[in-house]
């Protein structure tokens, strides 16, 4: 099997977890061709997505569009029974930094209290 994850890193962390937030703002059974540096808009990217009867529909959280750019695109196998999975996970660097504050306020305001600030200088204290 295979899948491919469009991912944004926010300066969130989740409840129990250490380091940023990786949301997944799109999932394809193939690769849509994105390369490193390659300009990207995602429109109404949702935070949480929901399954129903096996498909998935629209969740309940916040909507967002940026545009942002390719940073890196990376590759990996996942041993899972019955068949095991070839993922492509590409990430994306949201372009206007002035938007993230809003996004995470957002995602925050949606879900109270399952996620913090993050940031790099906090992590490296510990």
């Amino acid at each position: 099997m295979y899948e491919c994850c469009i991912n944004v890193c926010l300066p969130l962390s989740c409840r129990g977890h250490k380091g940023p937030h990786c949301i997944t703002v799109a999932r394809y059974d193939f690769d849509p061709g994105l390369s490193i540096g390659d300009e990207i808009y995602v429109e109404n990217a949702e935070f949480i997505r929901t399954v129903r009867s096996g498909e998935v529909v629209d969740g309940d959280g916040p909507k967002f569009s940026f545009t942002g750019q390719v940073l890196r695109r990376v590759k990996a196998v996942r041993h899972q029974a019955p068949k095991d999975k070839f993922l492509l996970f590409i990430e994306v660097e949201i372009a206007d930094k002035e938007q993230i504050p809003e996004i995470v306020n957002k995602i925050k305001q949606a879900f109270p209290g399952d996620y913090q600030d993050y940031s790099l200088e906090a992590d490296s204290k510990s």
